[in-house]
Formats: C-alpha cells, structure tokens, sequence
C-alpha cells in the first residue's frame, strides 16, 4: 500500500509542476500581447503580414491555431518519404519563440500545440501575425520587425513587395553576423519564392473570376514548395 501511494502521489506532484509550468506559459502570452498593446507605436504594414501568411502559414485564417492538413502532411513526408516538412501555424511559431524550447521532442510539440490552441483566448486573430513579428527573429541583431527593419533602413519607410520578401525570408533562415554564400543562396532563393507568391496573390485577389473565391483556395492556388 505505501508503495501505491508513493507512486499516487508522484504522479500528482508531476502533474502539478506540469500545470503550474502550463499556467505560467499562458500568463507569458498574455504579458507578451499586454506588452505589445502597451509599445506599439505604428501598425504592422499590410505587406508584411500577408507575405508572411503566405509564407508560413497560408490557412491561418482557417484554424484555430493549429493546422491538421499541415500537420499530416508533415508526419506522411517524415514517415514515408524520410523528410522533413514544416507543419507549425504562426501561433506555434509565437509559442515556440516565448517559451524558447525548440528540441525536437513529442513532448515539447505537444505543449506547443496545446498552448497554440489557446492563443487565440488570449490574441485576436488579426493581430497575431503582428504580435509574432514584434518577438520574431530575423538574424543577429534582428529581434523583433522593428530591428529587422532598421537594420535594413526600411523603418518608417513604404516597403514594397521585394522588401516584404526579402525580410520574411529570414525568418527561415536567420541572417548571422558573418553571412556565408550559402545561407546568401538560401535567403535569395526565400524571398524570390515568396515575392511569386505574393505576385500571384495579387493577380487573383484582381481578377473578376475569382472574386468569389474563398480565400483557402486562393491562397493554396498561390502556395508552391519552395
């Protein structure tokens, strides 16, 4: 008996800690979107949001946080095809960046897809996009949509599409101090692919045709594997 209650009562203890690390993770959310309300001085320009709805997660206006197409897809290409594919919706990309744990483990991407289900209690969903970019990182120095344009001289400034592209692109792949040829191919070949899309979002949000479109399917017409 004393041995089945020792082993009741670390299992609750364990569950405990795990709730109590739960509980402070969604307070961090909530910190984090108080903090944004609080310093935010101009909105996100529209360009940046949509390349990086494009980008990253073009059914975001179609999930509650997470993206079970994405995510089967993901687990068919690394089960069968012995490659790996993103699957994460811009929520757990915020979750990922607020509680920095990015091991690849079950566990982890469990939590990650809980505490992304919860964003939206917390966020409003037209504002996550922009929340997510204010913590991003674009690369050395570049923490946050406001150093990464800076760091470019594009702060305050109209951007264009190619601008746009060229910045979501290193979320990606991060910009280090000392840029090697590779990483310069990897971000150029990033933002040629998400200035097409963009183009090509464009011409059908434009045409007549497909006004009434919804927009899922004008966004996976746009979407090609990089």
């Amino acid at each position: 008996m004393r041995i089945t209650s020792n082993v009741i009562h670390f299992i609750a203890s364990l569950l405990f800690k795990r709730f109590r690390r739960f509980e402070r993770e969604i307070s961090e959310i909530q910190q984090l979107y108080e903090n944004y309300l609080t310093r935010r001085a101009i909105p996100t320009e529209p360009i940046l949001i949509r390349a990086v709805i494009l980008a990253e997660d073009h059914r975001h206006s179609q999930h509650k946080g997470v993206d079970i197409v994405a995510l089967i897809r993901a687990a068919w290409s690394s089960v069968f095809k012995s490659s790996l594919q993103g699957g994460s919706t811009i929520e757990q990309q915020l979750v990922r960046t607020i509680i920095g744990r990015y091991e690849k483990t079950l566990s982890r991407k469990g939590r990650e897809i809980l505490l992304a289900s919860i964003v939206g209690m917390v966020i409003p969903k037209s504002e996550i996009s922009s929340v997510y970019l204010s913590i991003a990182y674009f690369g050395t120095r570049m923490n946050g949509i406001e150093e990464a344009l800076a760091h470019f001289d594009l702060l305050g400034t109209k951007l264009s599409s190619r601008d746009a592209a060229s910045i979501i692109s290193r979320l990606k792949y991060p910009e280090p101090e000392r840029i090697s040829v590779k990483r310069q191919n990897q971000i150029h070949v990033r933002t040629e692919h998400i200035l097409s899309l963009l183009t090509s979002d464009t011409l059908l949000l434009a045409s007549p045709s497909l006004a009434n479109v919804s927009t899922t399917t004008r966004l996976l017409a746009a979407s090609t594997a990089p």
